[in-house]
């Protein structure tokens, strides 16, 4: 992932933020999830919000 995706992933972090929604990344494996981490992105997002599949995600969002 290049710099400019990790900006677009913040912006929608921010944008979801403003709308009183939450950002949950699914598909992140781990290059996709060392290269959030190194952008800063796995602090902002929350690990807890990153996962592996989507069927992960959904689970947690029905929780939400």
């Amino acid at each position: 992932i290049d710099a400019s995706a990790m900006h677009a992933i913040k912006e929608c972090y921010y944008k979801c933020r403003e709308q009183g929604s939450q950002l949950m990344l699914s598909c992140a494996n781990e290059k996709v999830f060392n290269s959030l981490h190194q952008y800063g992105l796995v602090r902002l997002i929350g690990e807890e919000n990153i996962f592996t599949t989507v069927e992960e995600a959904l689970e947690k969002s029905k929780l939400i």
